[in-house]
């Protein structure tokens, strides 16, 4: 499936690959012909992984614990040295309603929420720190450097959230309230920055 989005070789990272959405998400960025980091934890720890050639895109599957600088930080330089600095960012790794455990404000236990904002909201901060440093010090590097070759074509940044982030959903206030919280406060605050 060609979508002809003009996104050929170019550097997609998605968090949370491995999942339901970002399964999705890795294989339409790959028919597109971009080159695809997916980071998931449940992807397994290799000191070298290596790059499938899935025509049109190219596929760096790596582990990645989001809610970790030093586990982002490996897969973040392995992705780069790959594929170049990441273009396009997909912050799709979270804790959903699928794995979460079904219970009231009341009876919720607070390391369950500690956990979930954990992930959701410290880890999407990370994922986009990351991708915003990332653009930062390309800027800077090729301000510096004479060579055309070094623009980003497609620089973008995408959060997947929920509508219970909007409207929140009975037994899950963690997830409601983190999820609102990248919605709202995260991407409200990423617009008003320079």
């Amino acid at each position: 499936m060609d979508l002809g989005l003009g996104l050929e070789n170019t550097h997609v990272l998605v968090t949370g690959g491995d999942g339901i959405i970002g399964n999705i998400i890795v294989s339409a960025f790959l028919s597109a012909g971009a080159n695809v980091s997916s980071l998931d934890i449940t992807h397994p720890q290799n000191s070298q992984p290596s790059v499938e050639s899935l025509s049109p895109g190219k596929l760096l599957n790596l582990h990645a614990d989001i809610t970790s600088t030093s586990s982002l930080t490996t897969a973040w330089d392995f992705a780069t040295s790959a594929f170049g600095t990441v273009e396009c960012c997909i912050a799709a790794a979270g804790l959903d309603l699928s794995v979460l455990p079904q219970t009231s404000i009341c009876d919720m236990d607070p390391s369950t929420w500690n956990r979930i904002f954990n992930t959701n909201i410290h880890g999407t901060f990370l994922t986009v720190q990351f991708w915003l440093r990332g653009l930062r010090d390309h800027i800077s590097s090729s301000s510096s450097s004479s060579s055309a070759n070094t623009e980003i074509k497609n620089p973008g940044l995408i959060i997947i959230g929920s509508e219970a982030g909007n409207f929140g959903v009975e037994t899950q206030a963690a997830y409601s309230a983190s999820k609102s919280a990248i919605q709202y406060g995260l991407l409200s605050s990423l617009r008003v920055e320079e």
